[in-house]
């Protein structure tokens, strides 16, 4: 409907996505969810597919990976250059749970992510890349849109996408069609789409850290932001620290996508509204 480059930005510019990555990366969670080799579901345990995750750690499930319920802090092998992505989890199974015990605090961050991408590699019996190629950017067409961040066998599965705004509008349009692209072809069915719309935390949850005013209302990698007078969801966002956000208006019927790595997230958020 509109498009319109600003300053010294281009049309088709390539943005650092940062953490609308989760939202991207919750897509292919769902389409494993839809279709893996391995079982594999929301409800899936770390500890499955990786015993590492023992004790506190061997409830962890997908779901409160991609929900910031899973109790983990920050991990230094998430931005590892020399581990592979299931050495990176395997570091993390062995690290500290601060915020547990599993699904009782809220706290935003890319660890969980990361170790749940290591078992969705499992489950899906290929590397995040090849899975990610196969499942959402051929069958959408997104050439510029890759995991740049950190290296291509530890890819950061909470932050380390790169994207265009009209290719990642792409993508959330067919997020908005429950999972059929602008061509037609189906990539998610729709009850995947809706768990993703879905929360995925408990109300009422504390919030250790949020970095949308305090919210906690999240379904799987994506926020939940915008809810009318009944609590009905009206739209949904995915946002970057350096301000790549998208965002999706279903009562309008619409997707809004701003593309740049040069500001803040703070300062574009009003613009969805």
């Amino acid at each position: 409907v509109y498009r319109r480059a600003f300053g010294s930005w281009s049309l088709g510019q390539v943005a650092n996505a940062d953490s609308a990555t989760k939202t991207l990366s919750g897509a292919l969670i769902m389409s494993l969810v839809d279709s893996s080799p391995q079982p594999f579901s929301l409800d899936t345990r770390l500890s499955q597919y990786i015993p590492q995750f023992s004790g506190s750690k061997s409830t962890i499930t997908i779901r409160q990976c991609f929900a910031h319920t899973a109790g983990f802090g920050q991990s230094a092998a998430v931005g590892s250059a020399t581990l592979t992505l299931q050495q990176a989890a395997q570091q993390i199974a062995a690290g500290p749970l601060p915020f547990g015990p599993p699904g009782t605090i809220f706290s935003y961050g890319g660890t969980s992510m990361h170790a749940a991408g290591a078992v969705a590699e499992l489950a899906g019996g290929a590397p995040w890349n090849t899975l990610y190629q196969q499942r959402l950017a051929g069958p959408l067409g997104l050439v510029s849109t890759r995991y740049v961040l950190t290296t291509p066998s530890n890819p950061r599965i909470a932050g380390g996408a790169e994207s265009t705004a009209l290719e990642f509008g792409r993508f959330m349009e067919t997020l908005r069609r429950e999972g059929v692209t602008p061509s037609g072809v189906r990539i998610l069915s729709p009850n995947a789409v809706r768990a993703m719309f879905t929360r995925q935390t408990p109300v009422g949850i504390p919030v250790n850290s949020s970095p949308l005013n305090g919210s906690s209302d999240y379904g799987v990698g994506v926020w939940l932001d915008q809810r009318d007078g009944a609590g009905n969801l009206v739209g949904a966002l995915a946002a970057g620290a350096r301000g790549f956000s998208s965002w999706i208006d279903f009562d309008d019927g619409m997707v809004g996508v701003f593309s740049t790595d040069l500001t803040s997230s703070g300062n574009i958020l009003p613009l969805g509204y």
